[in-house]
Order: structure tokens, then sequence, then C-alpha cells
């Protein structure tokens, strides 16, 4: 194949759509690779554990643990930690609390 040759087949293979649910099933085999929840649960820990000391650590993953529980709303949990986590530090734990119930419902449906 000459190198003409290779850059047609390219061109012509980036053009092909791809079908919505080849796509879904992509995505939803990285965010399983990328996002298990061990990965997200380490995640969690390392973050409070560089911003925050022991009791305060403690004090949030209790919070943490009656939010997966369904114990907080997301505005009351939010409400919770974040006189102890602020800006980026604060949002980036939501999203991976987030994620984590989101991995944990998805485990439990399977």
């Amino acid at each position: 194949m000459s190198v003409a040759d290779f850059y047609k087949l390219a061109d012509k293979k980036i053009k092909t759509p791809i079908d919505p649910i080849e796509i879904e099933a992509v995505f939803n085999e990285v965010v399983k690779l990328k996002f298990s929840i061990n990965d997200i649960a380490k995640s969690l820990d390392e973050l409070i554990q560089k911003e925050v000391d022991k009791n305060i650590k403690e004090e949030i993953l209790s919070f943490s643990i009656l939010f997966l529980q369904g114990e907080y709303s997301a505005s009351e949990f939010k409400l919770k930690i974040s006189p102890y986590l602020h800006g980026a530090i604060l949002d980036e734990f939501i999203f991976n609390i987030n994620s984590l119930i989101i991995q944990i419902n998805d485990e439990q449906d399977n």
C-alpha cells in the first residue's frame, strides 16, 4: 500500500459516521476503566488527606458516608463539607463523590 493509498483510506474512515450505540459502548468502557469504585475512593481519600487534618478528615468521611446512604441531599452535603474544602478542591471532591454514586448504582444494577 502506498502512502497516498493509506491517506485515502484514512480519510474515508474519518468521514464514515460512527453508530451512536458504538460510541455509547466505548464511552461506558472508558468510564469503567477510568472511574472504578476503588480508584474514586482512593482519589477522594488522597484529596482530603492532603487538605485537612485527621479529625476533620474523619468528619468529612462521615458526611460522605451519610451522603452515599442518602441521608443528605447534594446541597446539604456540600454545605456540610464546604467549611473544610474550598474552591477547586471542593468541586473536585463533589465531582468524585457523584462519580462514586454513579459507579455504585451501576454495580448494584449489574
